[in-house]
């Protein structure tokens, strides 16, 4: 239920041989003796959202409405011809609430609520008012021959704001912008009463050539749909949006025109010291088009002007700040190993779209996955990269490292490394069998590099499997190293073989 206290079933309280409701608060001596009650009123549909049941109303059927008595339902009905009512009520306090469906708003409650009933007499008149909201809707075209609404007509390209002004306010009460992908559809939805008027904001180089519809009533339901502009594009030049890159080539439509001839000659000021011309074409849409092309040297914030000069000498001009992004940067992660040592060194190579950029326009910033950070330093690597160093003194264990490399301009790039620091030396332990002596060594991080063993002080020998000894008693040292040079102290192990 919208609107409506949760509980989880209907709570009746009866007087017993009564079948009277009878309050929670009331007392069951004094409710013996009262004479039950009916409480009604009606709900209704306010059509102009006045707040009173007048003429041009209509009754509401089937809503639930709802008597509570404090937190408890004690009944529920659904209107009739717009009327409900509650019968055999007894002594009490209770509150009376509607379910009104979605999109309904309440705009009246009129006539006791709560009630507090008294023997015998019953209660009415309770109305309860209601305002389905509604909507209006339209679209924004572009007109292409000036005359109006026609059908050479096509959705506008580019979004335009739609204002919606209630009762003759002066600050639009609601403002939208049209959708272009929609075919310029526009729509002010969930409105309640009033008088609306619509009006949009021209776009730049444009004139309203019809509009339809401005102003609607709002009552109860209503959905005012057709509410269309239709805009013509002037000779103004209006700018397009652009968006070069430094270092990269860019090539567009850089304005557009209502108006033009073959003999139309464009000039295009970039805004970083370099002009070019431009290229006048006809716009499939309509109108005329100036294209252009030009490479930024370096990212930032320039001041693009264009100026066309008809046959007639006439000349239009416009201008538009243009911001130039900053070169995308690549970074990869560098493969770090295992180590036993302090680890300073590369940890990152990047690249920068850009060319031209140079060691100094480059910060490093180096998270170690140890939970501390540091600044990094940038130099230059081989075929054009450049390399993020860094030197830092870990704990043991395995560690991911996160380079950010970021350009003065604003891009930047992030690469994933891990290391393995190992401090601890390996831990080997040697068993016999008759006179086959077996050595087996375990490290915590970097793994096993090799095992050594001496036999009787002889020289040291690499431990590739079991050693079969000779009868007598044999002393033998045995050690293992690990992937990053920790070195295990010697064991020394004493074994006798006897004679067969």
């Amino acid at each position: 239920m919208t609107g409506i206290r949760s509980v989880a079933a209907l709570a009746v309280v009866v007087l017993a041989g009564t079948g009277m409701f009878v309050g929670a608060g009331a007392q069951a001596a004094h409710a013996s003796d009262f004479v039950p009650v009916t409480i009604s009123g009606s709900v209704f549909e306010d059509r102009d959202g006045n707040g009173v049941y007048d003429t041009y109303d209509v009754a509401l059927d089937d809503w639930m409405v709802y008597l509570f008595d404090g937190d408890l339902l004690v009944q529920y009905t659904a209107t009739t011809g717009g009327t409900f009512t509650f019968g055999g009520v007894g002594p009490g306090t209770f509150t009376i609430q509607v379910d009104p469906p979605v999109a309904w708003v309440p705009t009246a409650a009129h006539g006791p609520n709560p009630v507090t009933t008294s023997s015998g007499e019953d209660v009415g008149g309770i109305e309860f008012g209601y305002f389905l909201l509604g909507s209006i809707s339209g679209y924004v075209l572009d007109d292409h021959t000036g005359d109006g609404f026609s059908s050479d007509d096509t959705p506008f390209p580019a979004p335009v704001t739609i204002e919606l002004f209630l009762d003759g306010g002066a600050a639009p009460f609601s403002a939208v912008t049209s959708y272009p992908s929609l075919g310029g559809w526009y729509s002010f939805p969930g409105l309640g009463p009033g008088i609306y008027t619509i009006q949009e904001v021209v776009p730049g180089g444009y004139t309203l050539t019809a509009q339809a519809g401005s102003t609607t009533y709002g009552y109860s339901g209503f959905g005012s749909g057709g509410n269309n502009f239709d805009n013509f594009f002037t000779s103004a030049i209006t700018m397009l949006e652009i968006h070069p890159v430094e270092s990269a080539w860019f090539a567009g439509n850089i304005a557009r025109l209502g108006s033009a001839d073959a003999s139309s000659v464009a000039t295009i000021d970039w805004g970083d010291g370099a002009v070019s011309a431009g290229t006048v074409i006809s716009d499939p849409v309509g109108g005329f088009l100036v294209t252009g092309g030009h490479t930024y040297a370096e990212e930032g914030a320039y001041s693009l002007a264009v100026s066309v000069t008809r046959t007639s000498s006439s000349v239009v001009t416009g201008s538009e700040a243009v911001a130039v992004a900053d070169a995308a940067l690549h970074a990869q992660g560098l493969t770090l190993g295992s180590s036993r040592l302090t680890f300073s060194g590369a940890l990152a190579a990047f690249t920068d779209d850009d060319p031209y950029g140079v060691t100094g326009d480059y910060s490093a910033r180096i998270d170690w996955g140890d939970g501390t950070a540091s600044t990094g330093t940038v130099t230059a690597g081989v075929a054009g990269a450049l390399l993020a160093n860094g030197s830092h003194a870990f704990a043991e264990g395995r560690f991911t490292v996160t380079t950010t490399v970021t350009d003065q301009g604003g891009a930047l790039a992030s690469a994933v490394s891990t290391i393995t620091v190992d401090r601890t030396p390996p831990a080997s332990t040697a068993s016999v069998s008759g006179n086959v002596l077996n050595i087996t060594a375990s490290d915590n991080l970097s793994g096993i590099a090799a095992t050594y063993y001496t036999v009787n002080g002889g020289p040291a020998q690499l431990y590739t499997g079991p050693i079969v000894l000779k009868s007598g008693k044999s002393t033998l040292r045995f050690w293992s190293l690990d992937a990053v040079g920790n070195t295990e102290t010697a064991q020394t192990v004493v074994v006798k073989v006897n004679r067969p």
